[in-house]
């Protein structure tokens, strides 16, 4: 039982659940089909400019911190 609203601690979670599962799930798919082509387009523009942009950036955007994207 929670202190605070007197519910089932499961009743609590289960509606946090349903909204955080598919903004995860949806933002995990868009960051793999995201990755999937940069490095595609890397790997097939190579030694050009989209090369060199598009590894730059995936480098700078892997090294930020979490809290500075939101």
């Amino acid at each position: 039982m929670s202190y605070i609203n007197g519910l089932p601690v499961w009743h609590n979670l289960r509606t946090d659940l349903f909204n955080t599962i598919p903004m995860v799930g949806l933002g995990t798919t868009l960051a793999i089909i995201f990755g999937i082509w940069s490095g595609v387009t890397a790997a097939w523009r190579w030694h050009r400019p989209a090369d060199y942009l598009l590894t730059n950036s995936s480098i700078a955007f892997y090294s930020f911190p979490t809290q500075w994207l939101g």
